[in-house]
This record gives structure tokens, C-alpha cells and sequence, in this order.
């Protein structure tokens, strides 16, 4: 028989979310993100400034120095835009990927402030109704993209005040808000169109939802229409950023090739390990959006129809960095497991996810795909 002395003491994980909780848990994260980073970064004589722009970081930092190019006009204008600007003011014209770096951290604790300061009950669906639902989002992998020089950290700011703008139904805010995540991310598009759809429930007779609906989808697309816009005036193609995507995905043109990406049958799918666990963690987000239709419909559907992006590209090769973004589902996981799990078994799951996590950003930091 083991005495009360000899039984093992799992970490004390509060019940509910707290601004304290949300910061120290992300700062903690953070740091030990920093941690493995500058580990890597030492002892394999790379350099920080280089590190900082892998991937897509460093599409970004070439659309601040220099302007589009026909190649990098797939990435939206609002992240690299407002870099600049930050860099601008903060005398580091030179550095983009530091400016980055700072603006999406900051961004990403402000997020926790404002998050915790939320009330749970009146914001279902967009707020965590537990420790776990934050936990699950915060430890989901990829979230160093938070804290780096990517686009998520605005996006995901951005389009969290948006859904719960609309939810206090505030038309004008919530349609800018969405607009500018269309400039900000595809995805944006999508949350537009669920912006209104919210907006368009507190409405009660036909003809002011269709008002709503139509005065919504016009804000918003008015925001989107700048980026066209500026790509016709630049190259005389308003849909240039479509181009890029041609020869970066799969050809997929055809219901077979987008089913078979569900069960890894397409001949450029292997069954290596960095791939099936892509695909697992792809098939827990699509099983969230299940529990979520049940809280909320609307958010369910933005969720799915993300998702559905990622299989029309033939592969779920960017699930960890495309679904970072999708809070509503996230939290909703980490709250039913909370429900389904005892504690000791929560911590284990956490555990374990967090390793992931740390796995993940530290292949970002070798230039390995960690998208």
C-alpha cells in the first residue's frame, strides 16, 4: 500500500481562466520557446537574425524592404504593412523579423489580457469555458508562430475582436474588424461572411437582417477590395496574389484527389512520421467542430470551412500553423476534455502536448517544417 507521502503530486491547474492565468501561462511558454531557440542557435552557430526569418518570415521581410513582386503578392498586405511601420518607428528599418518578432508578441499577450478580462457566459463559442480550453490552445502545436514573424498573432486578434464585436452587435466595428483580417490572411474572407451572419441574428425581421447582412458584406469587402486594387494599379492584375498558389500546391482539381487527402492516398503523401501526425492532429480539429456546432453554429461552420482549405491543396501540411488560428474550435476541445478527463489524466494529455509543441518550435528554429 503506498502512504499519502509516497503518492505522486500533479501540478495544480486552476479551474477557470484568469487574465494571471492566460499571461503567465503564455509567458511561460514563451520563454521556454526562447530557451530551446537559443540552445539550437549557440550550439550549432546560427545566427538569430537569419533564425528569425525562416519560411514565410522571410517573404514578409522582403515585401517590407522591397516591395511586391509577383512572387510574393500570395501574402496579404496588413502584417507586412504595419511592420514596416513598427520598424519605422522603432529605427530598425533593417530588421523587419525583430520588428516582427516584437509586434506579433505583443499583439499575442494582449490577446491574453483582453481574453481573460471576458466574460465566459455571455461569449460562448468564443472564450474558454476552462483551464483546459485555454491550455489546448496555448499547447496546440505551432503556437510559436504567436511569437515570431508571421502573420497569425494580428490575425488572430483581429478576428477574435471582430466575432465578439458582433456578438455585442456593434455592425461597424465587427465589418472593419473582418475586413481587415481579409487583408490580413485568407481565412479572413470566411470570417467575414460569419461576421455578418452573426450580426445578422440580432437582427428579428427579414428586412433589417438583409440590411444588415448587405451593409456588413459591404464594409468588409470595401477593406478586402484595397488589396486588388493596389495589385492592378502595381502589375495591371487585380488577382495576381491568386498566381503564387498555382505552383505551390498540388493539382487537385477533382473530387477523387480532395477525398483521397483525408486518407493520405495521394501519391505525394508518404507515411512518414512528420506527416501522420499532421493528419491526426488535422482529423481532432475537424472531430471539434462537432461539439462546437452544438454551442455555436455559426463559428462551427467558420471553422470547417477553414479547414476544408487544406485538402483542396491535396495535404494537411500546414495544420499546425492554419489551425493555431482557429480559437473557437480549440477551446472548445480543451473544454469537452476537461469535462471527459479526470485531472491526473489532463495533465498527462497537456504533457504530451506540450510536447508536441516543443518539437515543433524547435524545427522551426533548424528550418525544418514546422508549419
Amino acid at each position: 500500500m503506498i502512504s499519502k507521502q509516497c503518492r505522486v503530486s500533479f501540478p495544480s491547474i486552476p479551474e477557470q481562466v484568469s487574465v494571471r492565468f492566460c499571461l503567465l501561462s503564455t509567458a511561460a511558454v514563451f520563454v521556454i520557446h526562447a530557451l530551446i531557440w537559443a540552445a539550437e542557435i549557440n550550439t550549432r552557430d546560427l545566427s538569430w537574425l537569419k533564425a528569425l526569418e525562416y519560411w514565410d518570415g522571410a517573404w514578409y521581410s522582403g515585401i517590407i524592404k522591397n516591395g511586391y513582386t509577383n512572387s510574393s503578392s500570395a501574402f496579404f498586405p496588413l502584417y507586412p504593412l504595419t511592420v514596416s511601420l513598427v520598424s519605422f518607428l522603432f529605427f530598425i528599418p533593417s530588421l523587419p523579423q525583430v520588428a516582427g518578432t516584437v509586434f506579433s508578441s505583443a499583439l499575442f499577450l494582449g490577446f491574453c489580457l483582453l481574453l481573460g478580462k471576458t466574460d465566459k457566459e455571455t461569449y460562448t463559442g468564443i472564450v474558454p469555458q476552462t483551464s483546459s480550453g485555454w491550455l489546448f490552445f496555448l499547447f496546440w502545436p505551432g503556437t510559436f508562430i504567436f511569437h515570431s514573424h508571421h502573420t497569425e498573432a494580428l490575425f488572430l486578434l483581429l478576428s477574435w475582436l471582430a466575432v465578439k464585436s458582433a456578438y455585442e452587435n456593434k455592425k461597424v466595428a465587427a465589418s472593419f474588424l473582418a475586413g481587415l483580417t481579409a487583408l490580413t490572411r485568407v481565412q479572413g474572407c470566411f470570417l467575414a461572411v460569419a461576421v455578418a451572419l452573426i450580426l445578422v441574428s440580432k437582427e428579428f425581421h427579414s428586412k433589417d437582417k438583409v440590411k444588415t447582412f448587405f451593409l456588413s458584406g459591404t464594409i468588409s469587402f470595401a477593406c478586402f477590395c484595397l488589396y486588388p486594387l493596389y495589385q492592378f494599379i502595381r502589375c495591371g492584375n487585380a488577382l495576381a496574389f491568386f498566381s503564387p498558389h498555382l505552383t505551390w500546391t498540388h493539382p487537385t482539381a477533382s473530387v477523387p484527389i480532395f477525398f483521397q487527402t483525408f486518407l493520405m492516398m495521394n501519391p505525394w503523401q508518404t507515411l512518414e512520421f512528420k506527416w501522420i501526425i499532421r493528419q491526426y492532429f488535422a482529423f481532432v480539429m475537424l472531430a471539434g467542430t462537432v461539439p462546437l456546432l452544438k454551442l455555436n453554429k455559426v463559428m462551427a461552420g467558420y471553422v470547417l470551412v477553414s479547414l476544408m482549405l487544406m485538402p483542396i491543396q491535396g495535404e494537411f501540411a500546414n495544420i499546425f500553423r492554419f489551425g493555431a488560428v482557429l480559437f473557437p474550435v480549440l477551446f472548445t476541445i480543451g473544454d469537452k476534455a476537461h469535462q471527459l478527463l479526470g485531472p491526473r489524466t489532463r495533465t498527462i494529455v497537456w504533457a504530451g502536448l506540450f510536447a508536441v509543441n516543443l518539437f515543433i518550435a524547435r524545427a522551426y528554429i533548424l528550418s525544418r517544417w514546422s508549419y
